[in-house]
C-alpha cells in the first residue's frame, strides 16, 4: 500500500507508517510538502479545514502516486477560557472516501499563549520556552510538556488510526459523506 502524507516533517511521517502498519502489509509512506490553506496557527475548525485541503491537495495532484493521501494538521481552540492544543487528520482514497480523526488535547501553558495572542505559532512558541530550535520536528509541545512520556508522533498516532476506522470497516461505511 502506498500513502502520501502531506507533510516532510519526520515525526508526522513516522507516526503515519506506524498507524498504517498496525492494519495493512508492506506500507510504503511518503511525505510531500503541501499548504494547508489555513493560517499558520489555525484554530478550532480552520484545523479540520487544514487537514482535509492536504489530504484534497496531495489527491488532486498526485493521484497516481498512492493509495491513501493523509493531511495532518496541528491546531488550537479555547475551552474553559483556556488554550488546549489538538491535531486533525483527514484521509482520502482515490474515490473521494474520506475518514477524519481528532487527538487526545492537552492544556498550554499562559506563556505560550501569551506568544500566539502576539501572533507566534505553536511550535515557535514551544521553541521559545523550550530553549531549543525546531520542537515540532521532534517531541512537540507535547513532548516538551510531559517531559517526553508523550511525543508529538505518539500524539498524532491516535487521530490517524480513528481516521483510518471506515477503511478499515468498508462495510459500516459503505458511502463518502
Amino acid at each position: 500500500m502506498k500513502v502520501l502524507v502531506a507533510s516532510t516533517n519526520p515525526t508526522k511521517i513516522k507516526a503515519v507508517n506506524n498507524a498504517f502498519s498496525k492494519y495493512f502489509r508492506n506500507v510504503s509512506v511518503k511525505g510531500v510538502k503541501t499548504a494547508s490553506g489555513v493560517p499558520e496557527q489555525p484554530f478550532g475548525e480552520e484545523t479540520f479545514f487544514g487537514a482535509r485541503n492536504r489530504a484534497k491537495s496531495l489527491l488532486s495532484s498526485h493521484a497516481e502516486s498512492a493509495d491513501l493521501f493523509v493531511g495532518i494538521e496541528g491546531g488550537i481552540e479555547r475551552r474553559f477560557s483556556r488554550l488546549f492544543s489538538f491535531s486533525v487528520v483527514c484521509i482520502l482514497d482515490k474515490n473521494g472516501k474520506m475518514g477524519v480523526g481528532v487527538s487526545s488535547c492537552f492544556e498550554l501553558p499562559l506563556e505560550i499563549e501569551k506568544r500566539i495572542r502576539v501572533g507566534i505559532a505553536l511550535g515557535e512558541a514551544t521553541d521559545q520556552l523550550a530553549g531549543v530550535k525546531d520542537t515540532k520536528t521532534k517531541g512537540g509541545a507535547i513532548g516538551y510538556l510531559t517531559k517526553g512520556r508523550i511525543t508529538r508522533m505518539q500524539l498524532n498516532e491516535q487521530p490517524i488510526i480513528n481516521a483510518l476506522i471506515p477503511f478499515i470497516n468498508k462495510e459500516l461505511y459503505s458511502s463518502t459523506y
